[in-house]
């Protein structure tokens, strides 16, 4: 997402949201809170969306949560200076504006999680009907 004004200066902020349950991140994400958010957040900064700011001076912000909900550390600043410059635009109060927007931002990663548990195998028509034929 690009913003002109973010912070009084042109902005590129970077989401990603990580699957806490794939293969590869499960068993370091039973052991330490955040550590697929970690991992998300260090790739961003290490990749072509921050390099591309720094060629073009322009600010590169990465947000890294998780898809079970944790965010990560330098993501959580951010939520509220983006509700903040939305109050500003809407005159709105800015604590409401920034209970909204984690709330939005929760439901939409909740939102994600159940269009991949819905287009899992498991519930498929086909392999509904052959698990109950003993």
């Amino acid at each position: 997402m690009f913003l002109d004004s973010f912070r009084e200066e042109r902005t590129y902020i970077d989401v990603t949201i990580t699957n806490v349950l794939r293969k590869t991140g499960i068993a370091k994400a039973a052991v330490e809170m955040g550590v697929t958010a970690s991992l998300a957040y260090d790739n961003k900064l290490e990749g072509d969306g921050a390099r591309l700011c720094a060629q073009r001076g322009c600010t590169f912000l990465a947000v890294a949560a998780e898809s079970l909900g944790g965010w990560h550390a330098a993501a959580i600043p951010i939520i509220p200076q983006l509700a903040r410059q939305a109050a500003l635009h809407t005159h709105s109060d800015c604590k409401s504006i920034t209970t909204l927007l984690f709330r939005r931002l929760s439901v939409a990663i909740q939102r994600g999680n159940a269009r991949l548990i819905r287009s899992s195998p498991f519930f498929s028509d086909s392999f509904s009907s052959q698990a109950w034929d003993l």
